[in-house]
C-alpha cells in the first residue's frame, strides 16, 4: 500500500507528513477531514472513499521552537482524529491550493511513513499505521488500489 506524504512549506526540512488539520468550531471530523483534504491536496470529497476511521483520538505536543516560530506560541499541540482514505483518482491530488501548504509531494511505502516523519509525531503515525494495517492487508486481498505500482 502507498501513502500520500508532503513536504511542508512552512517548515522546510527533510521530513514529510500526511495532509492534516484542525477542527473548525461546529464541524464534524468528518466534514473537517473533507475541508483538510480539499485545502491541502485539493482532493474533493468526490476524489475520496473513507475506508475506516480510528475510534481514539491521538495527541502529539509541538515543541516549543516550533510552535513559537509558526504559530507565536499560542498552539502547544494538537488532538486528531484519523481517517482511511482510498483516493480514487490519483491524479486529483494538487498541491497548487489557493493556500498551499505543501511544497512537493509523494506517495511512499506505508513502511517509510513512520521514519519519514518529524520526530514528535513519530508516535502518532506509529499508532495510526497499526490501527490501520490489519485494514489495508486484508483489502489489499481484494479490490484496493491506492496508487499503481511505478
Amino acid at each position: 500500500m502507498k501513502v500520500w506524504l508532503g513536504k511542508r512549506i512552512d517548515l522546510p526540512s527533510q521530513f514529510l507528513q500526511m495532509p492534516q488539520g484542525g477542527i473548525e468550531k461546529d464541524e464534524t471530523t468528518t466534514d473537517a477531514m473533507h475541508r483538510e483534504l480539499r485545502e491541502e491536496v485539493g482532493l474533493h470529497q468526490s476524489d475520496v472513499k473513507i475506508l475506516h476511521r480510528c475510534k481514539n483520538w491521538q495527541y502529539y505536543d509541538f515543541p516549543y521552537d516550533i510552535s513559537l516560530k509558526l504559530w507565536k506560541g499560542s498552539y502547544k499541540g494538537q488532538r486528531q482524529k484519523w481517517f482511511l482514505i482510498q483516493v480514487l483518482d490519483v491524479d486529483s491530488i494538487n498541491i497548487h491550493t489557493k493556500n498551499p501548504e505543501f511544497l512537493e509531494g509523494k506517495w511512499c511505502s506505508i513502511d517509510t511513513v513512520v521514519a519519514s516523519a518529524v520526530p514528535f509525531k513519530r508516535d502518532v503515525y506509529r499508532s495510526v499505521i497499526k490501527t490501520f494495517y490489519p485494514i489495508v492487508k486484508k483489502r489489499s486481498k481484494s479490490s484496493l488500489v491506492t496508487r499503481p505500482a511505478p
